[in-house]
């Protein structure tokens, strides 16, 4: 049959062989962290005709939610399978699939409910679970950062300090070397333009 899906691979076949002969080109939103990456979005429309099912038309979109997990959501219209819509969730190696039959024969309302209901499920999920979660990663890689930035500073610092602690005995035995000697010892020094320069 038609299938609109082979474009698609075509493509990502085709991108995939254009890296693979400019090795040195690597896409950002491949090495950002998982939950401030753009996911790319695939809407997929075809034509079938099913030995078992006869002709039916199917359309749907996929989003990729996380590194190892992705939703899709496919209506198919046909006369012998109706209007149903297949909800699919694949976590790592694991698929969880849930089929609804909005109706035996294919009716405008049904396909209604099968198109629009999952954009309102997926709608409200984003807004109150995957959005609230997304956020809280990023507050805490937010908070990890910091600490290993205050770490680091306070690394730094204690560098510092002893770092003057181990030259403070050279230090003295070059002033006393130079008062004895009734060499100039600089005592505060300053640096840079003071005042107008007019």
């Amino acid at each position: 049959g038609i299938n609109a899906e082979y474009g698609k691979q075509w493509y990502q076949r085709r991108v995939r062989a254009d890296r693979a002969r400019e090795p040195d080109i690597v896409d950002p939103a491949d090495t950002a962290p998982a939950h401030t990456r753009p996911w790319r979005r695939y809407v997929e429309c075809s034509a079938k005709y099913d030995l078992s099912e006869g002709p039916h038309f199917e359309y749907g979109a996929s989003k990729q939610l996380t590194d190892y997990s992705r939703l899709s959501a496919v209506v198919r219209v046909g006369p012998a399978s109706g209007v149903k819509l297949k909800l699919m969730l694949t976590r790592g190696n694991h698929s969880y699939r849930f089929d609804i039959i909005f109706s035996d024969v294919i009716e405008p309302v049904a396909v209604l409910y099968g198109t629009f209901l999952p954009v309102f499920v997926y709608s409200a999920l984003h807004w109150l679970v995957i959005n609230p979660y997304l956020h809280k990663l990023k507050e805490e890689e937010l908070l990890e950062k910091s600490a290993e930035m205050e770490c680091k500073l306070e690394r730094a610092r204690d560098e510092a300090k002893a770092a003057i602690h181990l030259m403070k005995a050279t230090y003295d035995k070059n002033v006393n070397n130079e008062q004895c000697k009734g060499g100039l010892v600089l005592l505060q020094a300053w640096y840079g333009v003071f005042g107008s320069s007019s």
